[in-house]
């Protein structure tokens, strides 16, 4: 879900020279080959009887009303969307920031499937552990230098010191949780 909303919001901010049935054609394809093997699984369970205990153990177990984030209400879910939209916002002034389209893409793409990642897992998400954050930190990280080398020497300090001090903030939070355990 979050490589489709990074790739569809690229692709619409900078696109290719490919228009029309060609890019139709590729976004079938990567959709059709997103679908065939859950599909196959699913069918396989199907074929054996057992696809009542398969739709149990993976979806509706999972789907229980008031666990983790989920208690905070339906518009703690506005997160996902809220982080994606604002995401979308500095992806646009990433953009006109960057004169080779490649490269341009190449960074909406990253900042938009971290920005999504962690809006989904936030929002969406019903209970999260510290491994559900193991993908997020390092695109984080890679995110973080492209828009970096993207804003240029100009506003280079700055940000630099903007991102020392939200890190800091962020480490002496853990630190002070880290002492209070329940």
């Amino acid at each position: 879900m979050t490589l489709t909303v990074a790739v569809v919001v690229t692709l619409a901010l900078r696109p290719r020279r490919e228009h029309g049935p060609r890019l139709a054609t590729m976004a079938c394809c990567v959709a059709i080959g997103a679908a065939i093997i859950p599909a196959l699984i699913a069918a396989g369970f199907a074929a054996i009887g057992a696809w009542h205990p398969f739709f149990y153990g993976t979806i509706d177990h999972n789907i229980l009303p008031g666990i983790g984030t989920w208690r905070h209400g339906p518009l703690y879910m506005l997160l996902f969307p809220a982080t994606v939209a604002a995401s979308v916002i500095v992806a646009v002034i990433l953009e006109g920031g960057t004169t080779n389209a490649t490269l341009a893409r190449r960074r909406i793409a990253l900042l938009l499937t971290t920005a999504a990642y962690g809006g989904a897992l936030a929002g969406v998400w019903p209970v999260i552990s510290r491994e559900d954050y193991l993908p997020f930190y390092p695109m984080l990280a890679v995110t973080v230098a492209a828009v970096l080398l993207a804003l240029g020497r100009r506003h280079g300090r700055s940000a630099v010191m903007i991102v020392l001090a939200v890190e800091m903030v962020f480490l002496v939070r853990d630190r002070s949780r880290s002492f209070h355990c329940d």
